[in-house]
């Protein structure tokens, strides 16, 4: 579809709307590439293209080609690598330690008790920090 429709436009030499689709006709450049085929997707969704003028494939056949990009997306996103966003350091506050060495050690001590008091911001007693040794 994309060869035998899009490329007449969207190819290295007319690049209509600096695409051009000859290049990136792979899965491999899809992954590379997310935004690029979200928008075509979304382009061929809403009937912008091919614009009026140029001739329309069968609907079965415009459905295929976009259940196939959704396809090549859904799986290029299933691949990528997660990024779990900004980790910072988050202390125990003196119930959680306690907790934990109950939890852990099978000891019921209060350990804790003999720690400074939790500071507190908004309600909460066991903020996390950011040290300048780890990339916040």
């Amino acid at each position: 579809m994309i060869a035998g429709t899009c490329a007449a436009c969207h190819n290295a030499e007319r690049r209509s709307g600096g695409l051009n689709l000859v290049a990136i006709n792979s899965g491999a450049t899809v992954a590379a590439q997310q935004d690029v085929w979200e928008k075509i997707l979304r382009k061929v969704r809403a009937g912008e293209m091919p614009p009026k003028g140029i001739p329309r494939p069968p609907q079965a056949t415009m459905e295929a080609m976009m259940r196939s990009i959704e396809a090549e997306l859904d799986q290029a996103s299933r691949n990528a690598p997660r990024d779990p966003g900004r980790v910072t350091v988050r202390r125990l506050n003196r119930n959680e330690y306690a907790n934990s060495v109950r939890d852990l050690l099978g000891v019921s001590f209060r350990a804790a008790d003999d720690f400074p008091s939790d500071d507190s911001g908004e309600g909460f007693d066991n903020l996390a920090m950011c040290s300048a040794s780890l990339r916040c």
